[in-house]
């Protein structure tokens, strides 16, 4: 393993870590350590009852994993680290113990084996994974599943939730080994069982803000599903009220509903449409019982369709009647299957004015609506006579009021009946300023888009779509006035629009609009911008923004920024970085030296010593950055 430095590793990692990390060290937190090969591994205490696991790889970098919330680059690897550092003979040498390990006998090999699993049994599963109980054997089924209730009990723990995943996976396997060996009856009872667990965990709530056991859950889905579809009849609907149990009580979006299509058929559709509906009373509130209703509809639609049985999916939504809007939506892509276009419009028509229950399928009956509309004008099964206005008014409104993407489709219609003016003076008077900037800036109004740009109050992105407009119209003062205007409502990032109406106003504005837009700069990456273009041509400016957002462009960049400048703006940006730098942390005392040699090497000797006698005057109490001045520069430093 090469050798690294204390300060190699403050580089690597942020400062604020760093300085935890020093403290975790100087406290002895580091547990246990181990060196093998490039990588140390190690455990290191923190807030959770027991030690988090870490493992930090040293190659041309340093990269650090561990078990605690942050996962990578942790103070728990600094402390490591540093432990390394102080004192080597701390950490076991694995690569020299394994190959003692030749040397010893077959009873010291089993006693030490033997030592190791007294401490932790399951760990069995770790040194001897072929030894798999339940292969072929379906009387090892009840003893896999206490293994699964066991493992879930893990999930109380936050912290254990990663160890938990990888151990039910070491589970999973058992049923994918047995899905090989073609026995799906015992492999689909293994995936169902985890499923139940997980879901169950979810319900009295497990932590799964990195997605993991949700991935696990699908991967389980998938392998039900293989499983399923292979078995007999009889097999499949043994299994159905459980997954009717499964389905009704997870509500996190781990589309468990998916089971079902591994064992639907139309021999026991019937039997899965009893179980779905007659759960809908029994599941809590009157909007949990709502929800719950509009996703079993949606379940069973999807399942009649699967099994070409679109009148069924008519004929339960009308059994279960029409209530609400996502009623009506769902009765009318029912009719769609069947080809019965006028039918279904006039089913949306009918749920138009219906409670909507806050139910996801509400607005999307009003975007039907448009849909139908325009198929029914285009092949002539409706006429504009037949078409109601002032109801294609309503819906346009109400769908308009967050710009709806089937703004096109609504436009349409309104021009194949002859009343788009109507349209546009309703948005004008109707709708806020946000909606009707997106239609006019769609229809191609650019005058009356920048009209309203200057006359409201707009977000910064829309001010940079209304500038491209005017710029892809020629007109370029527009453009630069709005883009200001953009950057003083806050604009903090550049895409490949702003960064070409930010060049414009580089390149071709006055210097009253030049000024006036530096000084609305608010983020590092707009300032890059900027800088791209002004460097050469215009330093002052360019200096005068490298000084204002020196600390969020980097020590990297400004020192990109001084090589290209002259040497009076080069030690201008320099040392507005470096006084920056210094006053912050001891960390960035490196970088500051880093620095500190471009002020010099543009400098004459009279001018340095100048410069370095004023500079060490101010940071007199900072003994360490002066130690570092001293030893680098003790041709101009006084001792």
């Amino acid at each position: 393993m090469r050798k690294i430095t204390e300060e190699e590793i403050a580089q690597e990692f942020d400062a604020r870590t760093f300085s935890k990390g020093v403290e975790y060290f100087e406290k002895g937190y580091v547990g246990v350590g181990v060196k093998k090969g490039n990588e140390l591994a190690g455990t290191v205490y923190g807030s959770a009852p027991q030690p988090y696991k870490v493992r930090v790889e040293i190659t041309d970098h340093i990269y650090s994993t561990c078990t605690c919330p942050v996962e990578v680059m942790c103070k728990h690897g600094v402390a490591l680290l540093l432990q390394w550092l102080d004192d080597p003979d701390f950490f076991v040498d694995a690569d020299r113990l394994l190959a003692s390990l030749g040397e010893r006998s077959k009873e010291e090999l089993l006693k030490l084996i033997g030592s190791v699993i007294d401490k932790d049994p399951l760990l069995v599963h770790e040194l001897f994974p072929f030894e798999r109980i339940g292969v072929k054997k379906r009387r090892n089924i009840e003893a896999i599943s206490r293994r699964i209730r066991y493992l879930s009990r893990g999930f109380i723990d936050y912290y254990r939730v990663p160890e938990v995943v990888r151990e039910l996976d070491d589970v999973k396997e058992i049923g994918d080994e047995l899905l090989d060996e073609e026995l799906y009856e015992d492999a689909a009872e293994i995936y169902l069982m985890l499923i139940e667990n997980v879901v169950e965990s979810f319900n009295t709530g497990v932590d799964d803000s990195d997605g993991m056991l949700a991935e696990f859950v699908w991967e389980c889905i998938e392998g039900f599903n293989t499983a399923a579809k292979k078995m007999g009849e009889e097999q499949k609907s043994a299994l159905i009220t459980r997954i009717a149990d499964i389905v009704t009580s997870e509500i996190y979006g781990l589309d468990t509903k998916e089971l079902f299509h591994g064992v639907a058929t139309r021999e026991n559709i019937a039997r899965i449409e009893e179980e779905l509906l007659k759960r809908i009373s029994l599941l809590g509130s009157r909007a949990n019982q709502e929800y719950q209703r509009e996703r079993i509809l949606n379940l069973l639609q999807e399942l009649f369709q699967r099994l070409d049985l679109p009148e069924e999916a008519v004929r339960v939504i009308k059994k279960e009647g029409l209530r609400y809007k996502s009623d009506y939506y769902m009765l009318a892509n029912a009719l769609l299957t069947q080809g019965k276009y006028r039918e279904a419009f006039n089913q949306v028509r009918e749920g138009l004015d219906k409670e909507d229950a806050f139910l996801p399928g509400a607005y999307k009956l009003d975007e039907l609506y448009f849909t139908l509309l325009e198929q029914l004008l285009d092949g002539g099964e409706l006429t504009k006579a037949e078409t109601d206005t002032e109801e294609a008014l309503r819906i346009a409104m109400r769908l308009l009021s967050g710009f709806s993407p089937k703004y096109e489709t609504i436009r349409k219609v309104f021009e194949k009946i002859g009343e788009y003016d109507k349209l546009l003076s309703t948005i004008k008077s109707e709708c806020d300023e946000h909606i009707m900037l997106r239609v006019l800036l769609h229809d191609g109004y650019v005058d009356d888009a920048i009209d309203l740009a200057n006359s409201s109050r707009l977000y910064p992105w829309e001010l940079v779509e209304v500038a491209e407009a005017a710029y892809e119209k020629n007109k370029a003062k527009e453009a630069r006035r709005l883009t200001i205007k953009a950057l003083k409502e806050g604009l903090m990032s550049v895409n490949k629009t702003a960064v070409k109406l930010i060049r414009e106003i580089a390149e071709n504005s006055d210097e009253n609009e030049l000024r006036e837009a530096l000084r609305s700069v608010r983020s590092a990456e707009v300032a890059e911008t900027f800088l791209e273009s002004l460097l050469e041509k215009k330093p002052e400016h360019a200096t005068e923004l490298i000084e204002k957002h020196a600390p969020n462009l980097g020590k990297e960049k400004v020192k990109t920024y001084a090589q290209k400048l002259d040497k009076k703006h080069a030690k201008k940006v320099c040392h507005s970085w470096i006084t920056w730098a210094v006053n912050r942390s001891h960390t960035y005392y490196k970088d500051a030296i880093d620095l500190l040699k471009i002020i010099r090497e543009k400098s004459t000797i009279d001018e340095w010593k100048e410069y370095i006698t004023r500079f060490t005057e101010t940071h007199s109490g900072k003994k360490k950055l002066l130690e570092r001045i001293r030893k680098i520069h003790t041709d101009t430093i006084s001792p």
